[in-house]
């Protein structure tokens, strides 16, 4: 059984970016609120 790691990493990158991009957005919105 193999695994294909590049799968994993592409995946991790994914989830990581739309992370940032979601904590980017709530910290804009909460700065013009405040």
């Amino acid at each position: 059984m193999s695994r294909d790691l590049s799968s994993v990493k592409a995946l991790t990158f994914d989830v990581f970016g739309t992370v940032v991009d979601y904590r980017t957005s709530i910290i804009k919105e909460l700065t013009e609120l405040g």
